[in-house]
């Protein structure tokens, strides 16, 4: 049943294969006979063969439609003549098409942040990577809470998940904000992603520090890297709530995101132990993180980033 119905399906490479054979046929025919009909006969092989190259051809076609046939397609079938509507379908589709050409998109509220953001950790798979940071201004506990649940998922499918939390000065000023974010952190270091910690005050003074927003890389296996990076950063919130539009630079393809996956892949295996350590989620650590220049107990180890940091380019 199995190669029927792969015949069915591949019905066209079928026939062309059929239609070489009988041609290959009747040449030899051809050559031990000298049959009178061998001319005509490859004549008309030769046209079977023509149009099965334009049905092929043409069915490629309909695989990979050009953007304004389904802009017609689309009109028809939801416009229906409303001026409205398919000024509607137009707008939508040159702006994904703009978004596919330039390889990046932005968002412009902090509801499609969120959607980017679980849309792109939802889709990760065994042996995919994802490695991000945090200047502690996601509500991860409140109205992020499905995005936290997002990443706690994606170690149970796994996917090797690494976050390092990094603490402005503001936010060690911020008692309740600073409880929230350390609780969000737990959660997180229980279930299977790699927690890190540093002070942005040490980070300032690494030469190698240069990318300070909070930003996001997903690693798909064999697959393009996508790279979410915040548009207004920590400074910009003061800790003392919530941007009212948080918003996010999209971008996606090997060669822009390069110099972030070396900075990240500096951040996480090769900085200073006692600038970036792993968190270890105790009162004494909790007390350091509020009280102390450096959260870092001396010679704690930073853990490889692995496949990230070793990639060759492409």
């Amino acid at each position: 049943m199995e190669r029927v119905q792969w015949i069915l399906n591949n019905w066209h490479l079928v026939s062309a294969v059929l239609a070489v054979a009988a041609f290959v046929i009747f040449d030899v025919y051809e050559n031990r006979t000298g049959g009178k009909w061998s001319l005509p006969i490859k004549v008309y092989l030769g046209a079977i063969l023509v149009l099965l190259a334009t049905i092929m051809v043409s069915l490629a076609m309909q695989h990979r439609p050009h953007i304004d046939h389904l802009r017609a397609q689309l009109r028809v079938d939801y416009a229906k003549g409303n001026p409205y509507l398919e000024d509607k379908i137009d707008t939508a589709l040159n702006k994904l098409k703009d978004q596919l050409d330039g390889q990046q998109l932005g968002t412009t509220a902090t509801d499609m942040t969120l959607d980017e953001l679980i849309r792109g950790v939802k889709h990760t798979g065994r042996q995919d990577l994802i490695l991000a940071t945090d200047y502690g201004i996601l509500p991860w506990q409140t109205s992020f809470r499905d995005y936290q649940d997002a990443n706690l998922a994606a170690p149970k499918r796994g996917v090797a998940v690494t976050r390092v939390f990094i603490i402005p000065d503001q936010l060690l000023q911020n008692g309740d904000r600073l409880t929230s974010l350390l609780s969000a952190m737990k959660e997180q270091n229980e279930n299977g992603i790699t927690v890190k910690v540093a002070l942005k005050s040490k980070l300032d003074q690494q030469p190698k520090y240069k990318f300070k927003q909070g930003m996001v890389l997903l690693e798909y296996q064999n697959r393009e890297p996508v790279l979410m990076e915040e548009s207004n950063g920590y400074y910009e919130t003061g800790y003392n709530g919530f941007p009212s539009a948080y918003t996010m630079r999209v971008t996606w393809g090997e060669a822009r995101v390069r110099e972030y996956e070396e900075f990240l892949g500096w951040l996480v295996s090769e900085a200073p132990s006692d600038t970036v350590c792993d968190f270890a989620p105790t009162e004494e650590k909790e007390r350091l993180l509020r009280n102390s220049d450096n959260p870092c107990q001396p010679n704690t180890r930073v853990g490889s980033l692995g496949r990230l940091s070793n990639r060759e380019p492409n």
